[in-house]
């Protein structure tokens, strides 16, 4: 090969690394750039995960006070209505069938 093409060549692959180092560059700072985006989404999902172990952490508490204060409820009311059933017995022992209605 003579000087003149070989020195042309070397032009040119000098060139075309440079591009191709540039490209490079550009991809390597792009990626960075999505390294911390997806950084950021993890440590929102993170977060959203936090936050709903803590709702329905409080959902189950609350749930388990509605369900106490409904026992209560209806143990103080199946109270209340053995009594009045006993106390109806007591006043009017005949079978509830036979019992008069009052109008």
């Amino acid at each position: 090969m003579d000087k003149e093409l070989i020195a042309y060549l070397n032009t040119r692959f000098d060139e075309v690394n440079k591009r191709i180092d540039s490209r490079f560059r550009e991809t390597r700072v792009q990626v960075e750039s999505l390294r911390g985006q997806i950084q950021q989404v993890a440590e929102g999902v993170a977060a959203g995960n936090e936050n709903l172990e803590a709702f329905r952490t409080d959902v189950a508490r609350q749930f388990d006070e509605v369900r106490h204060l409904f026992n209560i409820s209806h143990s103080n009311l199946h109270h209340r209505v053995g009594s009045l059933e006993e106390w109806r017995e007591k006043i009017d022992p005949r079978p509830p069938a036979t019992r008069k209605r009052r109008a």
